[in-house]
């Protein structure tokens, strides 16, 4: 895979390059400033009761603290919204990881809410919620249905890429890893198929109909 001939320029992937370089200015920020950390990420506390940052709903999918997943992940990142970005023009890709990415912000928060209900662990309310999880989980859902047969890197499909990284995010959390964007993946695979289904872009190969969980399974296993 050519990494450079795939992104394109500031002028083809304007949005690609926006969201980059955000990446990289939270991350630089934020390990200097627990203050500024503080305030772009989702905290259901606040979220619903005092201090909340209305920004906090897109910044905190744009947000890692560890050095270690950055380099993971930010690689994938933008060559995935690059090539989205490309299939279905810039202000379909923008409206697209906004509307999932907020959403499922809001959807995560309140799951957070009512598991503190359910089970009065302060833990669910005050724990900080960010990582480029959910939208990798958007990118790679858009990129599937702009490219069903599309390859990742060789061999690798995209849908055989997703469904193991959302189920290995989960069984992490499980396990008792700190995966502070669990519930930003589990929530944006749902949105977006929601979203997708229902405000596909004029060129997608797949039809609405077809708009379904089977999407994610490669041909062999469906």
């Amino acid at each position: 895979m050519s990494f450079r001939p795939s992104l394109g320029t500031v002028k083809t992937v304007p949005i690609t390059c926006l969201l980059t370089i955000s990446v990289i200015m939270f991350f630089i920020i934020g390990a200097n400033s627990t203050f500024f950390a503080s305030k772009i990420v989702l905290n259901p506390a606040r979220t619903g009761l005092t201090d909340f940052y209305l920004w906090s709903v897109i910044t905190g999918n744009l947000y890692e603290s560890s050095l270690f997943t950055l380099l993971f992940k930010l690689p994938v990142f933008t060559w995935l919204c690059a090539h989205l970005e490309k299939s279905f023009r810039t202000m379909w890709t923008a409206k697209y990881l906004f509307v999932v990415s907020a959403t499922s912000a809001f959807v995560s928060s309140i799951i957070k809410v009512f598991l503190y209900v359910g089970s009065t662990d302060e833990k669910y309310l005050f724990h900080d919620m960010y990582g480029l999880g959910g939208i990798l989980v958007t990118l790679f859902l858009g990129n599937i249905l702009a490219e069903p047969n599309g390859r990742f890197y060789k061999n690798f499909e995209y849908r055989v890429v997703l469904l193991p990284y959302v189920i290995a995010t989960f069984l992490l959390s499980l396990a008792g890893f700190q995966v502070n964007d669990v519930l930003l993946v589990i929530s944006s695979l749902v949105v977006s198929l929601v979203y997708l289904r229902y405000n596909k872009p004029a060129n997608l190969v797949i039809n609405s109909e077809e708009i379904k969980l089977d999407v994610l399974f490669p041909a062999g296993v469906r």
